[in-house]
């Protein structure tokens, strides 16, 4: 089955479709309560009461429109991983590893804000990358200064990533101060727009009392049998992808090493901003969980066909016994 996300076509994508939901049907059939969904309609600077009232209301017809969404945004992200040429050739594999490993737990297939500010900072990402060769690329340090700015009223703990995003700059082109002032304009415009928008409504005091920062790091787990199975692959998977990720170094252009080191720190930054929940992992590990699929695409795309297939069937194995944990969960 792997060989077939190794093409790039529209059949693929039909089956990246197909599978996306059988990796999710477990979380349809049988959705968590939105009691378990922590922050599901949570944001910084609002709250949509209405993202937990559909949940309530239907929560396997939200968690299949999520799916549909998750998709949209790993056909891009997909994409992207493509169009940056981190791999040896094209193909479906970055798509196919991001949904996997985001349907371990329903808490990561689940629209919300914190997915809202995950697509923005992973747009943002793919605009810094795609200033590696361009002569004045202020516009696109602007706009990704913009998403970062929306990703930080959706999820107050991506602030983090602004000095993220500076080393990324400084990584992949020589400094300028035009282009760094063009990133910081970028980031206060969304902030600036909301502010001059609430307070000609008369809104402002309202909320800037509902603030809600969730600088908070965890202070339990979700459960240990499920804790610890994901730390373990995540730990094996992170290791054995960054090893495979180090062997084709000397293989790939300077460029491309410069966006590898780029994902490396993406990933460090992400997984610290996906700490700040009162369970862990919760739906803010969905920011770690976007670099960590990158890496995830190398232990599935390398020489060795049969480690590739192995890896494959070793995580989906993994993904239905934690499934089927979950669903004994919510029973007893």
């Amino acid at each position: 089955m792997l060989s077939i996300f190794k093409r790039n076509d529209i059949s693929t994508a039909i089956v990246l479709v197909v599978m996306s939901f059988i990796m999710r049907l477990a979380y349809i059939l049988h959705p968590p309560k939105v009691e378990m969904i922590e922050g599901l309609q949570q944001g910084f600077f609002f709250q949509w009461k209405g993202l937990a009232t559909f949940y309530t209301a239907h929560p396997s017809l939200y968690i299949g429109l999520s799916t549909i969404l998750f998709i949209v945004f790993a056909v891009y992200f997909n994409f992207i991983i493509n169009r940056e040429k981190l791999f040896a050739r094209k193909s479906f594999i970055p798509g196919i590893a991001f949904m996997l490993y985001s349907s371990f737990l329903p808490s990561h297939c689940i629209f919300s804000t914190v997915f809202i500010a995950n697509i923005f900072i992973f747009l943002a990402f793919a605009h810094v990358l795609s200033a590696y060769n361009l002569n004045a690329p202020q516009k696109i340090f602007f706009n990704a200064g913009i998403f970062l700015g929306l990703a930080i009223l959706f999820y107050f703990p991506c602030i983090l990533m602004f000095i993220l995003f500076i080393l990324l700059m400084l990584m992949v082109r020589p400094f300028k101060w035009q282009e760094f002032l063009a990133y910081i304009f970028g980031v206060i415009t969304p902030f600036y727009i909301g502010a001059l928008f609430l307070f000609l409504l008369g809104k402002w005091n309202n909320y800037t009392k509902n603030l809600d920062f969730r600088m908070h790091f965890s202070t339990k787990i979700i459960s240990t049998p499920i804790f610890s199975a994901l730390c373990i692959i995540t730990v094996i998977m992170l290791v054995y992808g960054l090893f495979l990720v180090n062997q084709s170094q000397s293989k790939n252009t300077t460029g491309v090493r410069k966006k590898w080191n780029c994902v490396g720190f993406y990933f460090v930054f992400a997984s610290i901003v996906g700490l700040f929940s009162v369970t862990f992992p919760s739906l803010t590990w969905l920011m770690a969980i976007t670099p960590f699929s990158i890496v995830l695409s190398q232990s599935l795309q390398n020489n060795k066909e049969k480690f590739n297939t192995f890896t494959f069937y070793f995580l989906l194995i993994m993904l239905f016994s934690i499934q089927w944990i979950m669903q004994l969960k919510y029973i007893l």
